[in-house]
C-alpha cells in the first residue's frame, strides 16, 4: 500500500508541474486571491505533493519572470513551511524583493518582519516606514498597525489622537481589526470624545467582518471598559500571511 502511494506521487508530480506551466496565467490570477486558497485546492488529495507543486511554480515565476505576486507568496511558503522547510530569513528576503517591486501585500509583511524580528532584527523605524508605504500603495490593514505603533510610542512619539485617526482610516475602509480598535477608542475616549453608542455599532461591524477579538468582546462590553487601553489588548503580530 505504501509503495502504491509512493508510485502515485511520483506519477502525479510531473503531471502537476506540467499543468501549472501550461496554465500559468490562471495560476497567476489565483495567486492574487491568496496562498491559502491555492494550497487548499491543490492539496486536497495529496497535501505534501500539492504544496511542493505550488512552491516550485512560485519559485519559477519569481526567479524567471520576477513576478512580485509570486515573490510575495514564495515568502509565505518560507514563512509557513509550505512545500519547503520553514525559513524566516528567506521569507523576509522574498518579501523585501516583492516590496521593492511595489507589492503592497509584501510591504505589509515586510513591516511585520521588522516589527516582530522575523527573519531580521527588530527595527521599529523600518517597520513604521514599511507600513506607511503599504498604506500608500493600498494595504488597508497596515493602517491598523500604524495606529498600534502610535498608541505604544514605538519609533514615533506616542499619540492617542494619531492612533485613533489611523484606526478610523482602516475602519472606514473595511479592515475588521481596525474597526475593533476604533470601537475601543470610541468607548474609552482615547484620542476622541467617548461615544458608546457609536462604539457598539463599530464593534458589531468588526465582529460581522470577522474580527475574533470583536466577537469575544461583544459578550463582555462592561469588562472591556475597565481593562485599560487599546495598546494593552492589541496583538503584537503584524505578519500578513
Amino acid at each position: 500500500m505504501i509503495m502504491l502511494h509512493v508510485m502515485l506521487e511520483m506519477l502525479l508530480w510531473p503531471i502537476c508541474v506540467a499543468m501549472m506551466l501550461m496554465f500559468s496565467h490562471v495560476f497567476r490570477f489565483v495567486s492574487v486571491l491568496g496562498m491559502a486558497m491555492k494550497l487548499q485546492s491543490l492539496t486536497h488529495c495529496f497535501p505534501a505533493q500539492g504544496q511542493k507543486c505550488v512552491f516550485h511554480f512560485l519559485a519559477y515565476n519569481s526567479i524567471k519572470k520576477h513576478d512580485p505576486l509570486c515573490m510575495n507568496n514564495l515568502g509565505v511558503c518560507y514563512a509557513m513551511g509550505y512545500g519547503v522547510g520553514q525559513c524566516p530569513r528567506r521569507a523576509f528576503l522574498w518579501y523585501k524583493q516583492a516590496a521593492q517591486r511595489l507589492c503592497a501585500q509584501s510591504m505589509h509583511s515586510l513591516g511585520g518582519c521588522y516589527y516582530n524580528g522575523f527573519g531580521t532584527n527588530v527595527n521599529y523605524e523600518a517597520a513604521f516606514n514599511a507600513f506607511l508605504q503599504a498604506v500608500r500603495y493600498g494595504s488597508v490593514k497596515s493602517a491598523c498597525f500604524l495606529g498600534l505603533m502610535y498608541s505604544r510610542g514605538e519609533f514615533v512619539t506616542k499619540s492617542e489622537r494619531r492612533a485613533y485617526l489611523w484606526y478610523r482610516y482602516g475602519a472606514l475602509r473595511g479592515d475588521c481589526n481596525a474597526q475593533y480598535d476604533y470601537s475601543i477608542c470610541l468607548r474609552l475616549g482615547e484620542g476622541c470624545n467617548s461615544a458608546k453608542a457609536e462604539a457598539d455599532k463599530w464593534l458589531a461591524i468588526a465582529a460581522e467582518n470577522g474580527s475574533g477579538e470583536a466577537k469575544a468582546a461583544i459578550d463582555r462590553i462592561p469588562e472591556i471598559a475597565a481593562t485599560g487601553t487599546v495598546a494593552s489588548r492589541r496583538s503584537q503580530t503584524a505578519m500578513a500571511l
